[in-house]
């Protein structure tokens, strides 16, 4: 009568990591050009997402713009790589999965001092440069446009899983506190 794998939590969290998962491959298109000091695992599977997304827009618009962005796009890969070794050897090793501090949104504004406030202005930035783009060519603008806003909604969601971190950290510090407090004054 009632099926119980409707609301199992577990397809619904694979369809998140799915979806965030697309998300992060549109918005990595962009990553190489405005982001430095990536993790190791960074942009990992999205950015061979990100390769595909970007070759495909090649073979749909067949301009030559698109297919100056897929080698430009490979050749940035390759330079993040680069740097990513380069850092290793010097001995900075950052978190794997660190997508990056977006030093050209910094060069930018130099008042805004939080990383996600920085992520969230940065997409900003991407999508003026779309909208710019659109003039060359209308496949390469959306493509960017559309990595700006998947850019802004993968740090908006990620925004969201650290407050909600957060606030569960919070929660279980009061429990311990109050089962410290009655365990100290003898249940």
């Amino acid at each position: 009568m009632f099926d119980q794998k409707q609301n199992d939590p577990r397809q619904r969290e694979d369809g998140l990591r799915s979806v965030l998962w697309g998300l992060r491959s549109l918005a990595a298109i962009t990553w190489p050009f405005t982001r430095k000091d990536v993790g190791s695992e960074c942009p990992g599977s999205a950015g061979l997402g990100s390769v595909f997304i970007v070759f495909l827009t090649a073979m749909c618009a067949d301009t030559t713009p698109a297919w100056l962005l897929l080698w430009i796009y490979v050749l940035a890969l390759l330079r993040l790589r680069a740097e990513w070794f380069r850092n290793r050897k010097r001995g900075v090793v950052l978190h794997r999965y660190w997508d990056g501090m977006p030093w050209l949104t910094q060069k930018l504004l130099p008042r805004v001092q939080s990383i996600s406030n920085l992520k969230g202005y940065e997409a900003f930035f991407v999508a003026f440069v779309g909208i710019a783009l659109t003039h060359v060519d209308q496949a390469v603008g959306g493509l960017i446009i559309a990595s700006a806003a998947a850019s802004f909604c993968v740090e908006a969601t990620w925004v969201q899983v650290r407050k909600n971190r957060v606030g569960a950290m919070r929660d279980a510090q009061m429990e311990m506190n109050q089962l410290m407090d009655d365990y100290h004054h003898g249940i």
